[in-house]
C-alpha cells in the first residue's frame, strides 16, 4: 500500500474496525449503476454488493490489484482514480478520464502496462466530474482504498463479513416487493434486505435512523407497529405516500406470525429471511439494543 505525502502537519491515520462499534461517522456517498457505468470495473449484477475502489495509476500495489482483478468478480467495482503520488499521476489520470470507459480493459491494459491509454473518448469533462466528486469525498490517503458501504475496509475484512453474511440461510421465503413502501430509498450495495420490526411505541428513530446509515450496505425495510409515527417514518424511508400507512401494521403483523414473535420490547431483525439472535445482529448489524 502506497500512502499520500502530506505536509508538515504530517500523517494521521484513524483505524475503524469495520463492523465495529466506533464512534458514528456518516457514510460516505455510494455510486449508483445508471450514471457510474462507465466506472464499472466489470457488468452490473443486482445480486452483488457494491465496492467502491480508489487507485493511483503509477502504484505498485495498484497495479497488482488490476492484474488480479478477478479476485474481485463477487463484487460491483466502481473504480475511481485518485492521483495521490505527485505531477505524473495527475498527468496520467488526466488521460484517463479522457476515455469513453475509464475502467475498461483498454484503460486496465494500460496501467498495467504503465503506458497512456488509448481508448475511444469521452464527452469532454463528464467523466472528470463524477471522478473528483467521489474522490474529494472520498479523499483517500492511501492507496489501494477499498470502501462498502461508504465505509473504509480492507479486502480481507470486507471477504470475512460477505462470506459471514451470506451463511445466513433463510426460513422463509419473504416477497419483498410487496413491502416496497416500507423500504428505505438509498442506493443499494446488494449485500441483502434488512427488515426491522419495531416493537409498540417505539420511538428511538434517531438510533434506528443512524443504524440504517451505518449498515447502509443492506436494503433496508422498517415494520412500525402503527402509521402513527408519520415524520419519522418520513424522513427514514422518504415514503410519505399516506395510503401506505394502513398496510404498514399488517406487514409487520405478517412478519411477527412468519417469525413467531409477539409482545416486542425492543426492534428485531431479519436478514434475508432469517430472524437473527442477539448474538448475529450484534456481530453483523452492530445492534446493541437489549430487554
Amino acid at each position: 500500500m502506497l500512502i499520500k505525502k502530506l505536509s508538515s502537519i504530517g500523517l494521521l491515520v484513524l483505524l475503524l474496525g469495520f463492523g465495529s462499534s466506533a464512534a458514528s461517522v456518516d457514510p460516505l456517498p455510494v455510486p449508483d449503476h445508471e450514471t457510474f457505468h462507465s466506472f464499472l470495473l466489470d457488468k452490473w449484477n443486482p445480486t452483488q454488493p457494491t465496492v467502491v475502489l480508489m487507485l493511483d495509476p503509477f502504484c505498485p500495489y495498484c497495479i497488482r490489484t488490476l492484474s488480479q482483478k478477478e479476485r474481485l468478480s463477487q463484487y460491483n467495482v466502481f473504480l475511481f482514480w485518485a492521483p495521490i503520488l505527485g505531477e505524473r499521476s495527475e498527468r496520467r489520470v488526466a488521460e484517463i478520464l479522457d476515455c469513453k470507459v475509464i475502467a475498461g480493459p483498454e484503460v486496465i491494459f494500460a496501467v498495467i502496462e504503465r503506458s497512456s491509454p488509448s481508448c475511444d473518448q469521452a464527452t469532454k469533462g463528464s467523466n472528470a466530474a463524477l471522478n473528483w466528486e467521489f474522490v474529494n469525498a472520498y479523499d483517500p490517503q492511501a492507496v489501494p482504498a477499498y470502501y462498502f458501504g461508504g465505509q473504509r475496509v480492507s479486502l480481507s475484512q470486507l471477504n470475512r463479513y460477505v462470506s459471514s453474511v451470506k451463511q445466513i440461510k433463510g426460513t422463509v421465503s419473504l416477497d419483498w416487493k410487496r413491502y416496497r413502501g416500507l423500504k428505505v430509498q438509498q442506493e443499494s450495495n446488494g449485500l441483502g434486505q434488512v427488515a426491522a420490526i419495531l416493537p409498540e411505541g417505539f420511538d428511538d428513530w434517531s438510533q434506528l435512523s443512524d443504524l440504517v446509515k451505518k449498515r447502509g450496505q443492506f436494503d433496508w425495510y422498517i415494520f412500525p407497529d402503527k402509521g402513527d409515527h408519520q415524520i419519522e417514518f418520513c424522513d427514514l424511508t422518504a415514503s410519505c405516500d399516506q395510503s401506505d400507512i394502513s398496510g404498514r401494521p399488517l406487514g409487520r403483523a405478517e412478519l411477527m406470525l412468519l417469525f413467531g414473535l409477539s409482545d416486542l420490547t425492543f426492534p428485531r431483525f431479519v436478514l434475508n429471511n432469517r430472524l437473527l439472535s442477539a448474538e448475529e445482529s450484534e456481530r453483523i448489524l452492530g445492534v446493541n439494543y437489549s430487554d
